[in-house]
């Protein structure tokens, strides 16, 4: 992945002291899903932008590439959950969705612009106990 692919982390100040009620092996497995994506389903190097910011009561985790995108027929079948015969495998991101729907959260997939594939994971945040 390293040669192919180069990833950019940028998390607000904010983000890095959100507290999530989560699973951290199974935040890691999506986030590995989607950076193994990136790296393995574009023909040649590939520039990731992976960013976190806290919202209010939200952490957006945003994972986009500038690559050659989801497949319409991939981008369907997320969006809409029909998924004909000739659907790509989509399996890995159907994970990423069962994920973070399991800790209360949403995935939203789209194209990056001006090109690539967006994913664009929303959390919710735990009160911070300290904060009392």
């Amino acid at each position: 992945m390293t040669a192919r692919c180069t990833v950019a982390l940028e998390i607000a100040p904010d983000a890095d002291k959100a507290i999530l009620d989560a699973d951290a092996a199974l935040l890691a497995r999506a986030v590995e899903n989607l950076l193994h994506n990136a790296a393995c389903h574009n023909p040649g190097p590939v520039q990731v932008q992976l960013s976190a910011v806290r919202t209010g009561k939200t952490l957006r985790i945003t994972i986009a590439d500038d690559g050659a995108g989801f497949p319409p027929a991939v981008l369907h079948a997320l969006q809409t959950g029909e998924a004909g015969e000739n659907t790509p495998h989509i399996l890995g991101l159907h994970v990423v969705e069962q994920i973070i729907r399991a800790h209360g959260g949403t995935a939203a997939f789209a194209r990056n612009a001006p090109r690539g594939a967006k994913a664009v994971l929303v959390l919710p945040v735990t009160e911070d106990p300290a904060a009392r």
